[in-house]
């Protein structure tokens, strides 16, 4: 059953019980309602009519029988002495607990006043509306109930309510009992701060004229007081010369606005006895204020303060003993949880006492639990570091007997000048706090465990300091006792616990997985090491405390070196006091240091570290930082203005203003190291910088440690072998080196190279792997892939049957532009932004070049100058085929009828297709870097770091001349020169066999463009020689310059006329050159001068994908020509049988025509006729649009 259901039960049987005595009975009834009203012709009248003719003598000895409904009051009710008054309400036959009877005030400030009565009776009764709106202290006079200077006084079944100001007032009024009654939603209009329901003053000596022996008394029993809006319930006593006896039972109290229950006293005449009260909903539970009088060492007795088998929740206790009169409280078999607060969150006991004085305010704590306090959130802005649910502060005696403290938020426990004895169990559980989760002590506060005691902290946490305890002093002053031995009163004991018993091995503290986030996760403070009665480890038990270096800790008392263990324990070397190590100027000075307090544990505290910078400097530099009680790694850059200094020192002491315990500093003797290659001592910043060269060609450079970082940079940056200064080089060959962010030291810049890739611009493979076919990558390989060759010449063979059947040559111009685009983005390979491995787009471009297009290996130990060479190899065989055949041809008519008119432009279009190849080879082998540094006093190859023309390279040279000198170049001043020849032809007549031999290669070539373009192959030639060399001697934004030029020249041409007999062919022409043209535009808002990625211009990720749809539309166009070639080949096969009769009629009228020709001796006549053959010879070209 609930606590108010037990008061309902106890109302039903006794508020009811009928008033004693028949003497002067008047009948009350309602107004205008006489049915109740007795038969026998007794007085029945209303309120309002008695007590306007009333008299004193008829009110001596008055019982007032209210009639059952509403009693409407219209003026005050003010009885004085008199004598057995009462005022009882009758029942009827409704439930009892429903108040049948209701006086209910109808004008304002109407109340119920006994004046200097005895023995008063108010009973069964509820009294709505009435008594004054309450403005100033001087309104308690008019509450809705008033009893001034009234003796023997009975409240009993009462409920007053929705009072404008004060429900009950009881003032200098004596052995007063209330009883099931109920004070509700009183003051609610009242403006006065100290607005209370129920009002129990003691103003005058008059209250002491009590001619009754037995002590005085006041008691509320089984009584709810709830929602006003300031004070439940008030007591003041002033002046109470005799005893006087306060006794509240199995009250509730609950939703005042400001506080339940207060006491407020000056005297020490009263006792104070709570049972069974429940407090709960307001912003503060039960409050005594005991205060000083005029003169408190007068006072003789020693109020004596019992609570038992209470409960508050949302609020709690709070003791002002602000004076030095002696007390005792006892505080036993309660539950406090859900409160709120921040110093005694639960209960607050604060004394005023000096320790000279006698007196003394005697707590004592039996069997009570907090539980789930926490702290008040309008009280953020208070220090949370003393926040305690139980606060004591100058309590001269505290026991705490088997009292539990749980889930507390702020110290279960926190004393201030306190000294404080444990009995039995007690347990401080899953507490925490700023600092001390458990206890927190502060001052000259003591703990004193008695034979058998045991405290046990679990689980309580700290977020500063101090997981289970915290002692902020520890020197403690306090009276001298049995248990210390001392000449004088007032002793000075340095250990902040002491004991009784003799067994002094025995366990008083139990301590269990407890924690601080700073440090001391069992204690913090308190000098254990003066503890001399016994140990602080010698009376606990540790379990599971896994913060072992800091399990008793205090403030600081030094520092000292450390490292970290396993599982990252701290472990000290405090006996070290000097590290030596080495650095270069601006390196670090790396150590490891730990603030310890007592028996060397880890602690938080402030460091000072100086440091001298040298033998030659007089700069001295000083600064202090903060540590925890972690092992702290510092990390201190050594500067040194000269060259010559060679030691540096760093000392690291404990602040000055954290200890009284002198310690010499730590020492860490630092020896300089000169700068490492690629930096020097700068005389600005006292440390190593990179050289200047080297920040040019990086994104970022550390000189202290010598590492560098490129991001986007295609340069090659680092030491070679025993050079003692850096190479840099602002090209590295095409994909050898990373060209994302790569960060590495400048000893070691193999970390910068690409492809499994090492050595001086990463032109050489890693250790045991090949260059592979296809890609620049190195890998493992065997001889097993020589066999490879049979595909390759199988290719070769089906190349040049590809080309001969479906008659895709130069001579029908179709190819033309699709072989300049392939050649331009064959050269531009190393600045596309690595879509070169685009696949299908990656094989398109290789194979129009005749490369690979497939990453394969060959050979093992395949190296730079195999591959290269290997390059002539496919070009020579090509040529070496075609040439084969034209021979075969002339000895085979089968051979000739099948390959018909095409031998001639299949060659020419097999040396144009080899151009670019060989062109690009020649230059890789000619080609060498200029390295900004001192250690070569010779040229290096760019492709194998070797020395130009040693070994290998001397071959390749050799081969590369020639075919430079013989090949390349004739091959370009034929195809550019020759049509001037042909026009000088009618004023020059000189080599005019060789003139004939030379005319029908050039035929092929010129055959698609109109006679005043027939220079424009090699114009072409000319373009791709400018491209190419522009690529490798200079930067890539003048790269694209360049090539924008020479494209946009040839743009222009082609719009000044037509350059091919076919428009097709020409616009064909022009839309390579146009995409060429958006791709250097896409390159150039992608890079800037030498290589660096732009930050503000086209992304890397979008200039790909604009790079590759340039592609896929050139791929798309070369398919578009294939399908005409094939479509085209499929025609002529499927064609009559009268087609192939005129060809053969044809073909044997030139053959004839041509040997008609060849009797005449006229050699012009002859080469006339020959210029007319061989275009009849020619395939012919796509129909004019």
């Amino acid at each position: 059953m609930s606590f108010i259901g037990i008061i309902l039960l106890f109302a039903t049987a006794v508020c009811f019980f009928p008033a004693s005595g028949q003497e002067k009975i008047y009948y009350v009834h309602p107004n205008g309602d006489q049915s109740g009203c007795p038969l026998d012709g007794s007085d029945c009248y209303t309120l309002n009519e008695y007590f306007a003719v009333f008299t004193e003598e008829e009110e001596e000895g008055a019982i007032f029988r209210l009639l059952p409904g509403n009693h409407y009051l219209n003026n005050s009710i003010d009885i004085s002495l008199s004598s057995n008054v009462t005022f009882h309400g009758m029942t009827g036959e409704t439930n009892p607990l429903d108040f049948p009877v209701v006086i209910r005030c109808t004008a304002e400030n109407v109340t119920i006043k006994f004046e200097s009565c005895n023995n008063v009776q108010f009973q069964n009764l509820m009294v709505r509306n009435c008594g004054k709106r309450f403005a100033s202290k001087d309104d308690f006079y008019e509450s809705a109930l008033v009893m001034l200077n009234v003796s023997n006084a009975k409240i009993v079944c009462v409920s007053i309510q929705d009072g404008p100001g004060a429900a009950l007032a009881l003032i200098d009024s004596l052995n007063i009992s209330i009883s099931y009654s109920s004070f509700y939603f009183n003051n609610r209009n009242s403006t006065y701060n100290e607005s209370t329901s129920v009002a129990v003053f003691y103003f005058t000596a008059q209250a002491g004229n009590n001619s009754d022996t037995n002590p005085m008394k006041f008691e509320m029993l089984r009584s709810n007081i709830t929602n006003d809006k300031a004070i439940g319930l008030h007591i003041q006593l002033i002046q109470v010369k005799s005893l006087l006896d306060i006794r509240f039972e199995s009250i509730y109290i609950a939703n005042n606005g400001f506080l339940n229950i207060l006491l407020f006293s000056v005297t020490d005449n009263y006792d104070l006895s709570i049972t069974t009260l429940r407090s709960t909903a307001s912003q503060y539970g039960f409050m005594v204020s005991q205060n000083k009088a005029q003169n408190d060492l007068d006072f003789s007795r020693m109020p004596f303060i019992n609570i038992t088998d209470c409960f508050f929740t949302g609020n709690g206790i709070v003791i002002l003993w602000s004076t030095s009169l002696s007390g005792l409280f006892y505080l036993g078999h309660s539950t406090f949880s859900h409160n709120t607060g921040i110093i005694g969150s639960a209960l607050l006991i604060a004394t005023d006492r000096n320790p000279t004085i006698e007196g003394s305010f005697d707590i004592t704590l039996h069997n009570v639990t907090f539980d789930s306090n926490t702290l008040s959130a309008e009280l953020l802005d208070y220090d949370h570091r003393i926040a305690a649910t139980v606060g004591v502060s100058n309590g001269r005696n505290l026991s705490i007997i088997n009292c539990t403290f749980s889930n507390n938020r702020g110290s279960g426990l926190g004393i201030f000048n306190t000294y404080a004895t444990f009995y039995g169990v007690n347990n401080f559980i899953n507490n925490s706090a700023d600092i001390g989760g458990g206890i927190l002590m502060i001052s000259t506060s003591y703990l004193f465990f008695t034979p058998g005691s045991l405290v046990n902290f679990t689980g309580n946490h700290a977020t500063n300091k101090g997981g289970a305890v915290n002692v902020e002093q520890v020197v403690l002053l306090f009276t001298a006792v049995d248990y210390f031995f001392s000449q004088s009163d007032v002793i000075i004991n340095p250990c902040f616990y002491g004991l009784e018993d003799k067994n002094l091995a025995e366990k008083h503290l139990y301590f269990q997985g407890n924690t601080a986030e700073i440090a001391g996760s069992v204690l913090y403070g308190g000098d254990t090491g003066v503890c001399t009665q016994a140990g602080f480890s010698e009376i606990s038990t540790f379990v599971d405390q896994e913060d072992t270096f800091s399990i008793i800790s205090s403030d600081p008392r030094g520092v000292c070196f450390c490292r970290k263990g396993p599982d990252a324990n701290v472990i000290t070397n405090c006996s070290q006091k000097t590290l030596s190590m080495s650095a270069v100027p601006g390196g670090s000075a790396k150590f490891s240091v730990v603030v310890i307090g007592q028996d060397e544990n880890a602690t938080t505290g402030i460091i000072s570290v100086s440091i001298n910078k040298g033998e030659h400097s007089v700069n001295y530099s000083h600064y202090t930082m903060h540590l925890s009680t972690k092992c702290t790694d510092l990390t201190q850059v050594v500067q040194v203005q000269h060259n010559s200094t060679t030691k540096v020192t760093v000392n690291v002491t404990i602040g000055n203003f954290e200890t009284n315990f002198f310690q010499h500093p730590l020492t860490v003797d630092v020896d300089i190291n000169p700068c490492l290659t690629g930096t020097y001592l700068s005389p600005v910043s006292h440390v190593c910088e990179c050289e200047s060269y080297i920040k040019d060609a990086s994104t970022e450079c550390n000189g202290v440690n010598a590492t560098v970082t490129k991001e986007g940079i295609h340069g090659w940056i680092g030491n070679y072998k025993n050079c003692n200064s850096t190479v840099v080089y602002y090209l590295c060959p095409y994909d050898y080196c990373i060209q994302s962010s790569v960060n590495y030291s400048l000893d070691d810049p193999n970390k910068q190279c690409a492809l499994n890739r090492s050595g001086l611009l990463c032109t050489q493979c890693n250790e045991g792997l090949s260059l592979m076919l296809g890609s620049n990558k190195c890998g493992e390989c065997t001889n097993d892939y020589l066999s490879l060759i049979i595909p390759f010449s199988l290719a070769g063979i089906a190349l040049v049957i590809l080309i001969i059947v479906l008659n895709i040559t130069v001579t029908v111009g179709t190819i033309n532009g699709l072989l300049f685009f392939a050649n331009v983005v064959k050269i531009f390979q190393p600045i596309l932004l690595g879509t070169d491995n685009t696949p299908v787009l990656s094989q398109f471009i290789a194979w129009i070049n005749l490369d690979l297009g497939i990453e394969t290996c060959f050979f093992d130990g395949m190296n730079a100058c195999a591959k290269i060479g290997l390059q002539f190899v496919f070009p020579f065989y090509l040529w070496l085929l075609i040439l084969l055949i034209i021979v075969l041809s002339g000895r085979f008519s089968k051979l000739s009828q099948l390959i018909g008119n095409n031998a001639v432009p299949v060659l020419c279009t097999l040396l144009l297709l080899s151009y670019t190849k060989l062109l690009r080879t020649v230059i890789s082998i000619f080609i060498y870097p200029a390295l900004s540094t001192t250690c070569f006093d010779h040229l290096v190859w760019y492709y194998n770091g070797e020395p130009y023309l040693s070994s290998c390279h001397l071959i390749l040279f050799l081969i590369g001349l020639p075919v430079l000198v013989f090949l390349i170049s004739p091959y370009i001043l034929f195809l550019l020169f020759f049509p001037l020849w042909e026009k000088c032809r009618s004023k020059w007549r000189f080599g005019t066999k060789l003139y004939l031999k030379l005319k029908p290669v050039f035929d092929a070539y010129a055959g698609p463009h109109t006679d005043t373009f027939r220079f424009w192959p090699g114009i072409l030639l000319v373009a791709r020689v400018i491209i190419a060399i522009a690529l490798v001697t200079t930067t890539s934004i003048r790269i694209i310059s360049i090539s924008v030029a020479v494209i946009a020249i040839l743009l222009v041409t082609l719009s000044f006329g037509s350059v091919y007999k076919n428009k097709i062919i020409h616009m064909l022409d022009v839309c390579y050159l146009m995409l060429l043209l958006i791709i250097f535009y896409i390159i150039a808002g992608t890079i800037g001068d030498q290589g660096h990625l732009r930050t503000h211009a086209i992304t890397r990720s979008g200039a790909k994908i604009g790079i590759i749809i340039m592609l896929l539309l050139g791929f798309l166009g070369f398919f578009c020509i294939m399908a005409y070639h094939v479509y085209t080949f499929c025609k002529l096969r499927c064609g009559s049988d009268k087609c192939s009769g005129v060809k053969k009629i044809k073909n044997s009228t030139s053959l004839h025509n041509i040997a008609a020709v060849s009797s005449n001796d006229d050699p012009q006549a002859v080469l006339e006729s020959f210029v007319d053959v061989s275009n009849q010879l020619r395939e012919p070209l796509l129909e004019s649009i």
